[in-house]
């Protein structure tokens, strides 16, 4: 009698196992919890919420108001411009913030001192990161920019003095280089942090023993950004928009007016439709 085989019985594989990857090196294995309940909220342990704080420490965030550019001209505008000063790795995150990451601290500081920066003709905004910091274009509040004081008092161009100037337009942040060594004097180029519920200072006065009067001090800003003190974000103004909406009102008005008119006048006299051709003549 010839042998049957008899297959083996083989134990149901599941949906992980039929999708593992067999390369070791390309996956990495995460740690064996058990699941927790549908619909609780996930807590993070107070020592993790710096967790690998030193790769975040060189690590600066960038992003476009109101604008976004594609990964790969994100990726090679900052290769070619800032590869030299240490930029180690660059990543997009889906709602268009950016994370440059640097071999040093110090460059970080060096590639934001010599701001602002444009990527495909657009300003970039960059700023270090810091613990807390929420991405979401929607939340943020506070944005840094360079600002130029024209006629600032000899007696202020130190780090103390900068400090103070910079204080009257917005929160000091830093000074170039021109400026605290004291090599350009036409202004005083500082970065401050604005806030959006404040509006811009255009000047501002300082009172010193040099001169009887306060001396006046004019302040520009080498870019700024667009805010909406409706929504208190920046990125849009709603001025445009309800200007739009309210010229569209009034015009929708006019040419009903004007039908109402129109029809007012033709009711009597119906055989004179030529006169209608009046708005092509």
């Amino acid at each position: 009698m010839p042998d049957i085989n008899v297959p083996s019985q083989t134990k149901p594989s599941s949906w992980a196992e039929k999708v593992r990857v067999s390369d070791s090196s390309m996956r990495c294995n995460l740690e064996q919890m058990s699941r927790r309940p549908a619909g609780s909220i996930l807590k993070i342990p107070h020592d993790m919420q710096l967790a690998n704080v030193d790769i975040w420490h060189r690590s600066m965030i960038g992003f476009f108001v109101s604008y976004k550019l594609p990964f790969h001209a994100v990726q090679t505008i900052a290769n070619r411009i800032w590869r030299t000063h240490g930029l180690e790795k660059t990543t997009v995150m889906s709602n268009g913030f950016m994370i440059f990451r640097f071999s040093t601290e110090e460059a970080v500081g060096e590639i934001l001192a010599r701001g602002p920066w444009m990527f495909g003709g657009k300003t970039i905004l960059l700023q270090k990161w810091q613990p807390g910091f929420q991405f979401d274009k929607n939340k943020i509040r506070t944005i840094p920019v360079w600002a130029r004081l024209q006629g600032l008092p000899f007696p202020l161009w130190n780090k103390k003095g900068l400090s103070m100037a910079a204080s009257m337009v917005g929160k000091p942040i830093a000074s170039d280089e021109a400026t605290m060594q004291c090599t350009r004097l036409e202004y005083a180029r500082v970065c401050v942090e604005i806030d959006v519920e404040v509006p811009l200072v255009h000047s501002f006065k300082v009172m010193s023993t040099l001169s009887e009067e306060p001396i006046s001090v004019d302040v520009s800003y080498e870019w700024k950004p667009a805010r909406c003190a409706t929504c208190r974000v920046f990125g849009h103004s709603c001025k445009g928009s309800e200007k739009q909406v309210d010229l569209t009102v009034k015009e929708k008005r006019g040419r009903k007016l004007l039908s109402m008119s129109s029809q007012a006048r033709a009711l009597p006299r119906k055989r004179e439709t030529s006169r209608c051709k009046f708005k092509n003549q």
